[in-house]
């Protein structure tokens, strides 16, 4: 099976495209780094949607400071409102970014 030719952005240019041979190994070094590059963003996708008030997070504190996503290394929790709509919206930026990613 043929791999799709990419190029990778730097510094908002983008590099000549080429055919990727291999993927990361887990051991490999630049694997925790690249797993972060892509879990922030689905963080941004979740902020962007907050904006939207598509979904709403659960408020903590005197200042009701609202939350809706915690990532710590590999681990993602999500907080939000008991809602149906808050449900679907979830559901659909988890297969949205399974798409995006390749991560289940």
């Amino acid at each position: 099976m043929e791999s799709a030719n990419v190029s990778v952005l730097v510094n908002g240019s983008s590099t000549e495209e080429f055919k990727p041979k291999t993927g990361l190994r887990q051991e490999d070094p630049l694997a925790p780094f690249l797993f972060l590059v892509v879990a922030e963003g689905l963080a941004g996708i979740v902020r962007q949607v907050i904006k939207a008030n598509l979904i709403f997070g659960l408020k903590f504190g005197r200042k009701e400071i609202e939350i809706c996503i915690l990532q710590f290394a590999d681990d993602t929790l999500f907080l939000c409102e008991d809602s149906f709509n808050n449900v679907a919206t979830l559901k659909a930026i988890l297969r949205d970014f399974e798409l995006a990613s390749g991560y289940k």
